[in-house]
Protein backbone atom coordinates (compact mmCIF):
# COMPACT_ATOMS: atom_id res chain seq x y z
CA UNK A 1 0.00 0.00 0.00
CA UNK A 2 1.65 3.37 -0.90
CA UNK A 3 1.70 6.52 0.96
CA UNK A 4 -0.88 8.22 -0.95
CA UNK A 5 -3.05 5.60 -0.33
CA UNK A 6 -2.00 5.59 3.28
CA UNK A 7 -3.36 9.25 3.90
CA UNK A 8 -6.43 8.61 1.87
CA UNK A 9 -7.55 5.74 4.09
CA UNK A 10 -6.34 7.94 7.43
CA UNK A 11 -8.33 10.90 6.85
CA UNK A 12 -11.34 9.12 5.85
CA UNK A 13 -10.59 7.16 9.42
CA UNK A 14 -10.48 10.63 10.69
CA UNK A 15 -13.31 12.70 9.13
CA UNK A 16 -15.63 9.58 11.02
CA UNK A 17 -13.93 9.47 14.46
CA UNK A 18 -12.59 13.29 14.72
CA UNK A 19 -16.49 14.46 16.49
CA UNK A 20 -16.40 11.34 18.82
CA UNK A 21 -12.20 11.46 19.93
CA UNK A 22 -12.98 15.54 20.68
CA UNK A 23 -15.71 14.70 23.29
CA UNK A 24 -12.88 12.43 25.62
CA UNK A 25 -11.23 14.59 28.25
CA UNK A 26 -7.73 15.20 27.79
CA UNK A 27 -6.89 13.30 30.92
CA UNK A 28 -8.28 10.64 29.60
CA UNK A 29 -5.95 10.03 26.71
CA UNK A 30 -3.62 11.11 29.01
CA UNK A 31 -4.04 8.10 31.57
CA UNK A 32 -4.48 5.87 28.42
CA UNK A 33 -1.71 6.95 25.96
CA UNK A 34 0.54 6.89 29.07
CA UNK A 35 0.02 2.98 29.37
CA UNK A 36 -0.97 2.16 25.45
CA UNK A 37 2.50 0.69 25.20
CA UNK A 38 1.02 -2.10 27.65
CA UNK A 39 -1.48 -4.49 25.41
CA UNK A 40 -3.30 -5.27 28.42
CA UNK A 41 -4.49 -1.60 29.11
CA UNK A 42 -6.11 -1.64 26.31
CA UNK A 43 -9.33 -2.87 27.19
CA UNK A 44 -9.07 -0.26 30.12
CA UNK A 45 -8.45 2.47 28.17
CA UNK A 46 -11.65 1.07 25.91
CA UNK A 47 -13.99 1.35 28.66
CA UNK A 48 -12.59 4.65 29.78
CA UNK A 49 -13.19 5.96 26.29
CA UNK A 50 -16.86 4.51 26.54
CA UNK A 51 -17.29 7.01 29.28
CA UNK A 52 -16.32 9.84 27.92
CA UNK A 53 -18.23 9.60 24.24
CA UNK A 54 -21.30 10.83 23.92
CA UNK A 55 -23.97 7.48 24.08
CA UNK A 56 -24.34 5.45 20.51
CA UNK A 57 -21.13 6.66 19.40
CA UNK A 58 -18.08 4.73 20.70
CA UNK A 59 -17.71 2.30 17.75
CA UNK A 60 -15.88 4.36 15.59
CA UNK A 61 -13.67 5.63 18.43
CA UNK A 62 -13.07 1.65 19.24
CA UNK A 63 -11.93 1.01 15.55
CA UNK A 64 -9.40 4.22 15.35
CA UNK A 65 -8.23 3.52 18.98
CA UNK A 66 -7.73 -0.46 18.15
CA UNK A 67 -6.03 1.12 14.58
CA UNK A 68 -3.80 3.59 16.42
CA UNK A 69 -2.79 0.84 18.80
CA UNK A 70 -2.29 -1.69 16.29
CA UNK A 71 -0.17 0.22 14.29
CA UNK A 72 2.35 1.01 17.88
CA UNK A 73 2.38 4.60 17.19
CA UNK A 74 4.11 6.11 20.47
CA UNK A 75 2.14 6.96 23.43
CA UNK A 76 3.01 10.80 23.23
CA UNK A 77 2.48 10.76 19.47
CA UNK A 78 -1.30 9.97 20.07
CA UNK A 79 -1.69 11.66 23.18
CA UNK A 80 -0.68 14.84 20.97
CA UNK A 81 -3.13 13.66 18.26
CA UNK A 82 -6.09 13.74 20.81
CA UNK A 83 -4.80 16.61 23.07
CA UNK A 84 -5.04 18.73 19.90
CA UNK A 85 -8.25 17.84 18.76
CA UNK A 86 -9.81 20.01 20.96
CA UNK A 87 -6.90 22.65 20.46
CA UNK A 88 -7.32 24.10 16.52
CA UNK A 89 -10.21 24.24 13.94
CA UNK A 90 -11.81 21.51 12.94
CA UNK A 91 -9.99 21.03 9.48
CA UNK A 92 -6.67 21.60 11.18
CA UNK A 93 -7.58 18.94 13.75
CA UNK A 94 -8.31 16.33 11.04
CA UNK A 95 -5.38 17.22 8.62
CA UNK A 96 -3.34 16.08 11.77
CA UNK A 97 -5.24 13.21 12.70
CA UNK A 98 -5.56 11.92 9.30
CA UNK A 99 -1.92 12.20 8.48
CA UNK A 100 -0.22 10.63 11.96
CA UNK A 101 -2.68 7.54 11.18
CA UNK A 102 -1.81 7.38 7.87
CA UNK A 103 1.75 7.54 8.96
CA UNK A 104 1.58 4.96 11.53
CA UNK A 105 -0.32 2.43 8.91
CA UNK A 106 2.31 2.69 6.65
CA UNK A 107 5.21 2.87 9.26
CA UNK A 108 3.87 -0.50 10.51
CA UNK A 109 3.87 -1.93 7.52
CA UNK A 110 7.56 -0.74 6.94
CA UNK A 111 8.01 -2.49 10.39
CA UNK A 112 6.48 -6.11 9.70
CA UNK A 113 8.56 -6.05 6.33
CA UNK A 114 11.73 -5.20 8.51
CA UNK A 115 10.87 -7.28 11.21
CA UNK A 116 10.75 -10.40 8.70
CA UNK A 117 14.05 -9.88 7.44
CA UNK A 118 15.62 -9.30 10.45
CA UNK A 119 13.80 -13.15 11.91
CA UNK A 120 15.46 -14.37 8.50
CA UNK A 121 18.93 -12.65 8.49
CA UNK A 122 19.76 -11.61 11.70
CA UNK A 123 23.23 -11.25 11.23
CA UNK A 124 22.76 -8.75 8.34
CA UNK A 125 19.14 -7.40 8.87
CA UNK A 126 18.51 -5.02 11.92
CA UNK A 127 15.57 -5.10 13.76
CA UNK A 128 12.76 -2.47 12.98
CA UNK A 129 13.74 1.16 13.80
CA UNK A 130 10.74 3.44 14.91
CA UNK A 131 12.61 7.29 15.60
CA UNK A 132 15.85 8.41 14.17
CA UNK A 133 17.43 11.69 16.59
CA UNK A 134 19.13 13.70 13.69
CA UNK A 135 21.51 16.19 13.51
CA UNK A 136 21.46 18.59 10.64
CA UNK A 137 23.04 21.62 11.65
CA UNK A 138 25.91 23.15 13.41
CA UNK A 139 25.20 27.19 14.19
CA UNK A 140 23.46 28.36 16.87
CA UNK A 141 22.65 31.68 18.04
CA UNK A 142 22.92 30.94 21.70
CA UNK A 143 25.59 29.87 24.06
CA UNK A 144 23.10 28.00 27.13
CA UNK A 145 24.78 27.54 30.12
CA UNK A 146 25.79 23.03 30.07
CA UNK A 147 24.63 22.63 26.29
CA UNK A 148 26.25 19.35 25.25
CA UNK A 149 27.21 20.20 21.46
CA UNK A 150 28.71 23.14 23.02
CA UNK A 151 32.23 22.32 21.92
CA UNK A 152 30.71 20.88 18.76
CA UNK A 153 30.12 23.53 16.51
CA UNK A 154 31.83 22.64 13.73
CA UNK A 155 31.41 20.51 10.92
CA UNK A 156 30.08 20.68 6.94
CA UNK A 157 26.13 20.41 7.50
CA UNK A 158 24.64 17.85 5.14
CA UNK A 159 23.19 18.15 1.77
CA UNK A 160 19.21 18.09 1.24
CA UNK A 161 19.97 14.89 -1.52
CA UNK A 162 22.07 13.06 1.72
CA UNK A 163 19.39 14.23 4.16
CA UNK A 164 16.71 12.37 1.88
CA UNK A 165 18.75 9.40 1.09
CA UNK A 166 19.21 8.84 5.03
CA UNK A 167 15.81 9.07 5.58
CA UNK A 168 15.03 6.86 3.15
CA UNK A 169 17.02 4.07 4.47
CA UNK A 170 15.28 4.91 7.70
CA UNK A 171 11.93 3.90 5.87
CA UNK A 172 12.90 0.64 4.71
CA UNK A 173 13.88 -0.43 8.28
CA UNK A 174 10.29 0.95 9.70
CA UNK A 175 11.51 4.42 10.43
CA UNK A 176 7.95 6.38 11.97
CA UNK A 177 9.51 9.70 13.64
CA UNK A 178 12.19 11.98 13.52
CA UNK A 179 13.30 13.77 16.25
CA UNK A 180 15.36 17.15 14.96
CA UNK A 181 17.41 18.33 17.45
CA UNK A 182 20.18 19.71 15.76
CA UNK A 183 23.70 20.73 17.25
CA UNK A 184 22.45 23.95 16.30
CA UNK A 185 19.45 25.67 15.93
CA UNK A 186 17.16 24.40 12.93
CA UNK A 187 15.33 27.88 12.27
CA UNK A 188 18.29 30.00 12.57
CA UNK A 189 17.95 32.41 9.92
CA UNK A 190 15.45 32.22 6.68
CA UNK A 191 18.11 29.82 4.88
CA UNK A 192 18.34 27.41 7.48
CA UNK A 193 14.78 27.63 8.05
CA UNK A 194 13.91 26.75 4.56
CA UNK A 195 16.32 23.45 4.41
CA UNK A 196 14.44 22.23 8.17
CA UNK A 197 11.10 23.26 6.40
CA UNK A 198 12.07 21.07 3.19
CA UNK A 199 12.57 18.19 4.89
CA UNK A 200 9.13 18.17 6.55
CA UNK A 201 7.73 18.68 3.37
CA UNK A 202 9.67 16.31 1.13
CA UNK A 203 8.84 13.09 3.46
CA UNK A 204 5.09 13.26 4.75
CA UNK A 205 4.88 9.39 5.27
CA UNK A 206 7.11 10.74 8.55
CA UNK A 207 6.50 12.34 11.82
CA UNK A 208 8.75 15.09 12.68
CA UNK A 209 10.05 16.99 16.00
CA UNK A 210 11.91 19.88 15.93
CA UNK A 211 13.80 20.84 18.91
CA UNK A 212 14.20 25.22 18.69
CA UNK A 213 14.97 27.94 21.12
CA UNK A 214 12.29 29.72 19.05
CA UNK A 215 14.49 33.30 19.27
CA UNK A 216 14.65 33.48 15.14
CA UNK A 217 11.28 32.18 14.56
CA UNK A 218 9.52 34.54 12.05
CA UNK A 219 5.73 34.91 10.89
CA UNK A 220 6.70 33.52 7.45
CA UNK A 221 8.22 30.74 9.17
CA UNK A 222 5.34 30.10 10.91
CA UNK A 223 3.03 30.06 8.17
CA UNK A 224 5.03 27.65 6.06
CA UNK A 225 4.93 25.30 9.15
CA UNK A 226 1.27 25.44 9.22
CA UNK A 227 0.90 24.18 6.03
CA UNK A 228 2.45 20.93 7.28
CA UNK A 229 0.49 18.71 9.00
CA UNK A 230 3.52 16.13 10.14
CA UNK A 231 5.19 18.02 12.30
CA UNK A 232 5.51 19.30 15.71
CA UNK A 233 7.81 22.15 17.29
CA UNK A 234 9.18 21.98 20.66
CA UNK A 235 10.25 25.39 21.89
CA UNK A 236 13.18 25.16 24.77
CA UNK A 237 12.73 27.19 28.10
CA UNK A 238 14.46 26.32 31.39
CA UNK A 239 11.85 28.58 33.84
CA UNK A 240 10.51 31.81 34.25
CA UNK A 241 12.16 35.07 32.82
CA UNK A 242 14.82 35.18 35.45
CA UNK A 243 15.79 31.57 35.58
CA UNK A 244 15.45 30.80 31.93
CA UNK A 245 17.31 34.08 31.10
CA UNK A 246 20.08 33.36 33.40
CA UNK A 247 21.10 29.89 31.44
CA UNK A 248 20.26 30.75 28.25
CA UNK A 249 20.16 34.79 27.42
CA UNK A 250 18.76 38.18 27.91
CA UNK A 251 15.66 38.20 26.35
CA UNK A 252 15.25 34.77 25.36
CA UNK A 253 11.96 34.17 27.80
CA UNK A 254 10.15 36.48 26.12
CA UNK A 255 10.98 35.59 22.32
CA UNK A 256 10.73 31.90 23.75
CA UNK A 257 6.78 33.31 24.71
CA UNK A 258 6.18 35.39 21.51
CA UNK A 259 7.15 32.40 19.07
CA UNK A 260 4.29 30.53 21.78
CA UNK A 261 1.97 33.18 20.88
CA UNK A 262 2.63 32.82 17.20
CA UNK A 263 2.47 29.02 17.19
CA UNK A 264 -0.90 29.61 18.29
CA UNK A 265 -1.83 32.20 15.86
CA UNK A 266 -1.26 29.92 12.77
CA UNK A 267 -2.38 26.77 14.45
CA UNK A 268 0.97 25.01 14.56
CA UNK A 269 0.82 22.35 17.33
CA UNK A 270 3.56 22.83 19.87
CA UNK A 271 5.11 22.16 22.86
CA UNK A 272 7.59 23.12 25.28
CA UNK A 273 11.31 21.20 26.07
CA UNK A 274 13.10 21.68 29.62
CA UNK A 275 16.23 21.15 30.33
CA UNK A 276 15.70 19.67 34.32
CA UNK A 277 18.71 20.84 36.63
CA UNK A 278 19.95 21.26 40.41
CA UNK A 279 19.22 25.40 40.33
CA UNK A 280 15.50 24.82 38.53
CA UNK A 281 14.06 21.26 38.84
CA UNK A 282 11.32 22.84 42.27
CA UNK A 283 10.74 25.98 39.42
CA UNK A 284 9.86 23.92 36.14
CA UNK A 285 7.53 21.92 38.44
CA UNK A 286 5.56 24.64 40.32
CA UNK A 287 2.19 25.59 39.59
CA UNK A 288 3.43 29.18 38.29
CA UNK A 289 5.46 28.01 35.55
CA UNK A 290 3.51 25.22 34.46
CA UNK A 291 0.57 27.49 34.38
CA UNK A 292 2.70 30.34 31.86
CA UNK A 293 3.17 27.11 29.91
CA UNK A 294 -0.56 26.07 29.53
CA UNK A 295 -1.62 29.69 28.86
CA UNK A 296 0.60 30.19 25.81
CA UNK A 297 -1.08 27.21 24.26
CA UNK A 298 0.92 23.81 24.54
CA UNK A 299 0.01 20.37 24.15
CA UNK A 300 2.58 19.19 26.32
CA UNK A 301 6.10 19.29 27.37
CA UNK A 302 8.79 17.27 27.75
CA UNK A 303 11.41 17.22 30.70
CA UNK A 304 15.19 16.28 30.00
CA UNK A 305 17.43 16.04 33.18
CA UNK A 306 20.73 17.66 32.44
CA UNK A 307 23.87 15.65 31.71
CA UNK A 308 26.89 16.36 31.81
CA UNK A 309 28.87 15.52 28.40
CA UNK A 310 31.63 17.56 28.59
CA UNK A 311 34.30 18.19 30.73
CA UNK A 312 34.07 21.42 30.29
CA UNK A 313 30.02 21.34 31.43
CA UNK A 314 29.21 22.22 35.15
CA UNK A 315 28.96 19.16 37.07
CA UNK A 316 27.10 21.25 39.90
CA UNK A 317 24.01 21.47 37.95
CA UNK A 318 23.38 17.57 37.47
CA UNK A 319 20.85 16.31 39.82
CA UNK A 320 21.62 13.93 42.75
CA UNK A 321 19.84 11.20 43.74
CA UNK A 322 18.05 13.30 46.22
CA UNK A 323 17.30 15.71 44.29
CA UNK A 324 16.23 13.46 41.74
CA UNK A 325 13.70 11.91 43.42
CA UNK A 326 12.19 14.93 45.02
CA UNK A 327 12.03 16.21 41.07
CA UNK A 328 10.29 12.81 39.81
CA UNK A 329 7.91 13.34 43.05
CA UNK A 330 6.86 16.92 41.91
CA UNK A 331 6.61 16.30 38.22
CA UNK A 332 4.58 12.82 39.11
CA UNK A 333 2.28 15.07 41.09
CA UNK A 334 2.23 18.12 38.71
CA UNK A 335 1.26 15.48 35.67
CA UNK A 336 -1.42 14.10 37.48
CA UNK A 337 -2.92 17.80 37.70
CA UNK A 338 -1.79 19.29 34.82
CA UNK A 339 -4.22 19.44 31.39
CA UNK A 340 -1.14 19.12 29.66
CA UNK A 341 1.10 16.22 29.08
CA UNK A 342 4.10 16.08 30.91
CA UNK A 343 6.66 13.49 30.69
CA UNK A 344 10.12 12.93 31.44
CA UNK A 345 11.73 9.99 29.18
CA UNK A 346 13.58 8.73 31.48
CA UNK A 347 11.25 7.97 33.97
CA UNK A 348 9.39 6.78 30.88
CA UNK A 349 11.80 4.22 29.83
CA UNK A 350 12.89 2.99 33.20
CA UNK A 351 8.67 1.36 33.00
CA UNK A 352 9.11 0.37 29.16
CA UNK A 353 12.72 -0.57 28.48
CA UNK A 354 14.80 1.65 26.78
CA UNK A 355 14.60 2.73 22.95
CA UNK A 356 17.72 2.66 21.95
CA UNK A 357 18.80 -0.96 23.61
CA UNK A 358 15.78 -2.30 22.11
CA UNK A 359 16.93 -0.90 18.85
CA UNK A 360 13.69 1.60 17.96
CA UNK A 361 15.95 4.37 18.41
CA UNK A 362 19.16 5.43 16.63
CA UNK A 363 21.32 8.81 16.93
CA UNK A 364 22.54 9.75 13.20
CA UNK A 365 24.55 13.06 13.81
CA UNK A 366 24.47 14.06 9.94
CA UNK A 367 27.11 16.82 11.14
CA UNK A 368 30.14 13.79 10.90
CA UNK A 369 28.32 11.04 9.98
CA UNK A 370 28.69 9.15 13.06
CA UNK A 371 25.75 6.92 13.93
CA UNK A 372 25.44 6.04 17.81
CA UNK A 373 22.62 4.55 20.51
CA UNK A 374 21.61 8.00 21.74
CA UNK A 375 22.01 11.28 22.14
CA UNK A 376 22.95 10.52 25.41
CA UNK A 377 25.37 8.19 24.39
CA UNK A 378 26.93 9.73 21.58
CA UNK A 379 29.88 6.95 21.08
CA UNK A 380 30.37 4.01 18.56
CA UNK A 381 33.60 3.18 17.28
CA UNK A 382 35.23 4.90 14.07
CA UNK A 383 33.66 2.72 11.44
CA UNK A 384 30.09 3.43 12.80
CA UNK A 385 29.91 6.06 9.99
CA UNK A 386 27.75 7.12 7.20
CA UNK A 387 29.96 8.78 5.15
CA UNK A 388 32.32 6.47 4.71
CA UNK A 389 31.89 3.98 1.92
CA UNK A 390 28.14 5.22 1.85
CA UNK A 391 25.52 2.71 0.05
CA UNK A 392 21.80 2.61 -0.53
CA UNK A 393 21.73 -0.35 2.60
CA UNK A 394 24.34 1.67 4.73
CA UNK A 395 22.41 2.45 7.45
CA UNK A 396 21.36 -1.04 7.67
CA UNK A 397 24.67 -2.54 7.71
CA UNK A 398 25.72 0.11 10.32
CA UNK A 399 23.12 -1.17 12.92
CA UNK A 400 23.77 -4.55 12.05
CA UNK A 401 27.78 -4.36 13.14
CA UNK A 402 28.34 -6.10 15.99
CA UNK A 403 28.94 -3.12 18.11
CA UNK A 404 25.31 -2.54 17.85
CA UNK A 405 23.90 -6.42 18.19
CA UNK A 406 26.11 -6.15 21.48
CA UNK A 407 24.30 -3.01 22.72
CA UNK A 408 20.82 -4.32 21.76
CA UNK A 409 21.83 -7.53 23.61
CA UNK A 410 21.32 -5.24 26.87
CA UNK A 411 17.51 -4.65 26.75
CA UNK A 412 16.35 -8.22 27.41
CA UNK A 413 18.34 -7.84 30.58
CA UNK A 414 16.62 -4.28 31.58
CA UNK A 415 19.58 -2.30 31.24
CA UNK A 416 18.53 1.41 30.73
CA UNK A 417 20.50 4.20 31.56
CA UNK A 418 18.60 6.31 33.83
CA UNK A 419 17.68 3.51 36.38
CA UNK A 420 21.45 3.64 37.70
CA UNK A 421 22.97 5.76 39.61
CA UNK A 422 25.47 7.27 36.94
CA UNK A 423 24.94 9.42 33.90
CA UNK A 424 24.50 7.49 30.60
CA UNK A 425 27.47 7.39 28.90
CA UNK A 426 29.19 5.76 32.75
CA UNK A 427 27.02 3.22 32.23
CA UNK A 428 27.06 2.83 28.98
CA UNK A 429 31.31 2.68 29.17
CA UNK A 430 30.86 -0.30 32.31
CA UNK A 431 28.47 -2.33 30.53
CA UNK A 432 29.96 -5.82 29.94
CA UNK A 433 27.55 -6.82 26.79
CA UNK A 434 30.61 -4.26 24.89
CA UNK A 435 33.52 -5.28 22.95
CA UNK A 436 37.17 -4.81 23.58
CA UNK A 437 36.86 -2.35 20.39
CA UNK A 438 34.28 -0.65 21.01
CA UNK A 439 35.06 0.09 24.78
CA UNK A 440 38.36 1.48 23.43
CA UNK A 441 37.07 3.40 20.92
CA UNK A 442 33.92 4.48 23.41
CA UNK A 443 36.90 5.71 25.76
CA UNK A 444 38.77 7.55 23.50
CA UNK A 445 35.52 9.62 22.62
CA UNK A 446 35.06 10.11 26.34
CA UNK A 447 38.43 11.17 27.21
CA UNK A 448 38.23 13.83 24.45
CA UNK A 449 35.44 15.43 25.84
CA UNK A 450 37.88 15.30 30.13
CA UNK A 451 35.22 12.32 31.20
CA UNK A 452 37.22 10.09 33.10
CA UNK A 453 35.99 6.58 32.67
CA UNK A 454 36.95 2.88 34.26
CA UNK A 455 36.62 -0.33 31.99
CA UNK A 456 36.37 -3.80 33.56
CA UNK A 457 37.61 -6.41 31.72
CA UNK A 458 35.52 -7.33 28.87
CA UNK A 459 36.08 -11.41 27.78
Amino acid sequence: MNTERLLRWGDALAHRCAPVLARATAKTCALAFACAGERRVVAWWLQLLRKAARPGAVDPAFRLTSELVAAGIPPETLQRVLDDLGRHPHKRRVAFLSTVTGIAAGALVRRQAAARRHLSHPESAPPPVRDFILATTVRCNLHCVGCYTQTERTGREPSDAMIDAVLRQGKRLGLARVHMVGKGEPFLDEDTAARTIGIVERHRDLAFDIFTNGVEMTEAMWKRLARCANVVVMVSVNGLRETNDRSRGRGVFDAVMRAFAQAETHGVIHGFSTTVTSENYEEVTSPPFLAAMESAGNSYGLFFKYSVMDAKAPARLALNPVQTRDYEGRLRAAAESSRMLLADPDVFERGMGCRARSGALVYVDLITGRVSPCVKTPFSPNDSNLFEGFHDDRMAELLSSDFFRRYRAGFARGVTCSSHGTTEHEWFLSDRSLHAAAHAQAARDAASRGIRVSLPVVP
